[in-house]
């Protein structure tokens, strides 16, 4: 189902499924979200279910907000918490949740701003997601400038932008990769456009492993 309730937007799937070496499982996906006090803001709240036949199960709550302060200033609050059959004793709530604050400048001329924090903790599992990382702290993302030419000119244009995110260790907060990417552009009236940019990414491996029998021993890379 999917549509409008009142002044909520409304999602919502539920299915049965079986699989031959898996049994039965229920999955439920709920979304629900309403404006709040001017149209480019909003807050909403989203639940996912996975149980099995067998007594395991894995739900997802969270809740988000986007809201307009001024202008093209921007504020994005997320917050989600995951429960798991398998949860070991003494968790903590931070051990199971992900928390995320976003603040964006938007536009194309005069400062751009784009910086978020986020922590996924080490248990943070939903099932019906996908997670690239667990158990970090996010910094990231771009600081920028733009300037627009005169209408004389040819130019219509140009931009810098400084691209860059950091990813922490919760365990000590120290650092595991890092990621820096300067760039300028020029655009012209004619559409056509120029980009250069530079890019340094770092990766701090903790523990060696190996790829396809090659092993990969503990350190940096540059």
């Amino acid at each position: 189902m999917v549509g409008r309730i009142g002044e909520w937007d409304v999602g919502f799937l539920n299915m049965q499924t079986a699989a031959a070496d898996d049994g039965t499982r229920n999955v439920g996906t709920l979304r629900l979200r309403r404006r709040l006090h001017n149209p480019s803001s909003y807050g909403g709240a989203m639940l996912t279910t996975l149980v099995g036949a067998d007594g395991r199960y894995n739900v997802t709550a969270g809740l988000d907000a986007i809201v307009n302060l001024r202008g093209q200033d921007f504020l994005t609050v997320n917050w989600a918490q995951t429960w798991s059959d398998d949860d070991p004793d003494g968790l903590g709530l931070t051990d199971r949740a992900l928390g995320r604050v976003r603040l964006e400048r938007r536009g194309l001329d005069g400062a751009s701003l784009d910086m978020a924090v986020s922590r996924i903790g080490g248990r943070y599992d939903p099932q019906l997601g996908f997670l690239r990382r667990q158990d970090f702290t996010r910094i990231g993302d771009a600081l920028g400038w733009g300037w627009r030419a005169s209408d004389a000119s040819s130019v219509q244009r140009t931009r810098l932008i400084l691209n860059g995110v950091g990813y922490f260790r919760n365990d000590g907060f120290t650092l595991e990769s890092l990621d820096l990417e300067p760039t300028w552009s020029l655009r012209m009236k004619s559409a056509r456009e120029w980009t250069a940019s530079a890019r340094l990414r770092e990766e701090w491996v903790e523990t060696g492993f190996s790829i396809s029998g090659a092993p990969i021993t503990a350190g940096e890379y540059r």
